[in-house]
């Protein structure tokens, strides 16, 4: 599946965040708090634009920080993705946000020196980041502030992503859990209804032994590696009881179902693997600081950002646009 799709199924079904979400579809602990003092600092006013906004994260942090202070920001997200604001939010909070879908970071669509601030959670490291800065670098205003929090390849984020494709790799290929199931429901259909008289037939009767074989092999790994909450348990789990429960619908519902949990499988694993791919490492950590340098940005800040038990939540750019720069 193109990233693209993959990504505009993502942000379709409401999430607020890639990584780490709460129960409010946001950013919490360690990430929140850095986003919210960077708002709580800046003035009054002040015009911000968000990189890979996703479904707006870090734009409603911000605005949720104005409206605590008394302040009000224009905020602006831009995202390659089909995004939009969630609905059934507070009209304090989204009037101050505008959303850019289908806005690639490397073009903007902004004028020159329109922004104060420029942000983005796990946003430049999926684009080609030496021309984001170029344009940002352009519709930041002299004296203007960037700060990025990026994927790392030793962060906690990564290391999650990598067993997740395992899973996914798991229930794809070496068990094939969707063609088992699917095969099994089908045994039972009979014309565009179920038929139980279909479950004697010794068609039947081989599709439950694979099926049993493969929900077997998935208990015992979930068990060897210690998987309960993961992934496989949540799909094995889903399938049971879609095929448990499956007499409550009609045939081609039930189908349909099973097909969308391997349309799904699949977006998350062009996912998973573009997070990867984008994770940067040392070298480009330091090709970054060297890029906003070459741009005439300040970097003030480029360090490894910890949760509260140590982990690597990803690496922390900010930096400041020259003014001397800019009026060369």
């Amino acid at each position: 599946m193109k990233t693209a799709t993959a990504w505009d199924r993502y942000w379709a079904s409401g999430r607020g965040a890639a990584c780490f979400a709460d129960a409010e579809g946001n950013y919490r602990g360690r990430i929140h708090q850095v986003w919210l003092n960077l708002f709580n600092r800046i003035p009054d006013a002040c015009r911000v634009l968000d990189i890979a906004t996703g479904n707006l994260a870090v734009p409603l942090i911000g605005a949720g920080s104005g409206l605590q202070q008394g302040k009000r920001f224009e905020i602006h997200g831009v995202d390659s993705a089909r995004v939009s604001l969630p609905p059934d939010l507070d009209s304090r909070l989204t009037e101050q946000i505008v959303v850019h879908a289908r806005v690639a970071a490397e073009r903007l669509p902004f004028e020159a020196c329109f922004f104060d601030l420029v942000t983005g959670q796990y946003a430049i490291e999926y684009t080609d980041w030496s021309l984001v800065f170029a344009e940002i670098g352009r519709v930041l205003r002299p004296g203007g502030l960037l700060q990025f929090v990026s994927h790392s390849q030793r962060s906690t984020v990564a290391a999650a992503s990598r067993q997740q494709l395992r899973e996914v790799d798991w229930l794809l290929n070496e068990w094939q859990v969707v063609e088992y199931v699917s095969a099994l429901v089908r045994t039972e259909i009979r014309g565009r209804r179920f038929d139980p008289a279909g479950l004697q037939s010794p068609e039947a009767g081989r599709a439950k032994q694979r099926w049993t074989a493969v929900a077997q092999k998935a208990l015992l790994r979930i068990r060897q590696e210690q998987l309960v909450d993961g992934l496989t348990s949540k799909v094995m789990g889903n399938l049971g009881e879609l095929y448990q429960h499956r007499h409550r619908y009609s045939p081609d519902v039930v189908l349909d179902r099973i097909g969308q949990v391997n349309i799904e499988l699949a977006a998350h694993q062009s996912r998973l693997q573009a997070l990867l791919d984008a994770a940067l490492d040392d070298d480009t950590v330091e090709r970054v600081r060297t890029g906003l340098a070459d741009l005439g940005f300040c970097v003030q800040r480029s360090d490894v950002l910890k949760d509260s038990n140590g982990g690597e939540l990803g690496h922390l750019f900010r930096a400041r646009l020259e003014p001397a720069d800019r009026d060369a």
